[in-house]
């Protein structure tokens, strides 16, 4: 709904649609007529009073709370625009010493981390490193042993409990020998290669 102002000195008569407290003359006393009693008739005596008022549009409100402002989760740093994130730190129950890549028969390509200490290699998904890769030629448990030692921080492959046997260069392993980064060895098919991640420059110790 639109009210319109009309010009009441050119009528002599009042309009119906005067908005109450807006002209301070020519009202009975104990009405709102004057502006200083009358807050909204001072509100429409302002220079930029429009000309009309759309009374269906809502009222708009500076909204206020009491509450204190959410804190904010990242922190900008200073000149870079990069946001800066805290992550929780677990230490390492088992940090991984290196990794065991087959690099020639089923699963080529596949890749298996070496931890500390003794890993034992099998197709069993409880050995530490399982090889399931469809070599049946590989033993089900305990095929090889490969061991990270963290105090030389060196690599060694060691014969498993089955008779199955790995073997170097086409040597049989019959005992614990050191396996150095890059080395090759074979179990059945497969052929891996042992990745080293820890070493002489490298170990989570430091």
């Amino acid at each position: 709904m639109i009210f319109r102002r009309k010009n009441d000195r050119s009528t002599g008569v009042e309009s119906t649609a005067r908005m109450r407290g807006r002209d301070s003359a020519g009202d009975t006393p104990g009405t709102a007529s004057n502006p200083a009693q009358n807050p909204l008739a001072k509100r429409f005596q302002a220079e930029d009073e429009p000309d009309t008022i759309d009374l269906d549009q809502p009222a708009r409100f500076h909204e206020t709370t009491d509450e204190e402002p959410d804190e904010v989760a990242t922190r900008i740093l200073a000149g870079a625009g990069v946001e800066e994130e805290s992550f929780a730190v677990e230490p390492l129950e088992d940090p991984v010493a290196g990794f065991l890549v087959v690099i020639r028969g089923p699963g080529r390509g596949s890749v298996s981390r070496i931890g500390y200490g003794m890993n034992s290699i099998g197709r069993h998904s409880s050995q530490r490193v399982s090889l399931d890769h469809g070599d049946q030629r590989i033993s089900r448990e305990n095929h090889c042993v490969v061991t990270f030692d963290s105090l030389t921080r060196k690599f060694y492959i060691q014969p498993g409990e089955g008779s199955n046997l790995a073997y170097i260069d086409n040597e049989p392993v019959l005992a614990p020998m050191e396996l150095a980064g890059g080395s090759h060895f074979q179990l059945g098919d497969t052929v891996l290669r042992l990745v080293a991640l820890c070493g002489d420059d490298f170990s989570w110790e430091n």
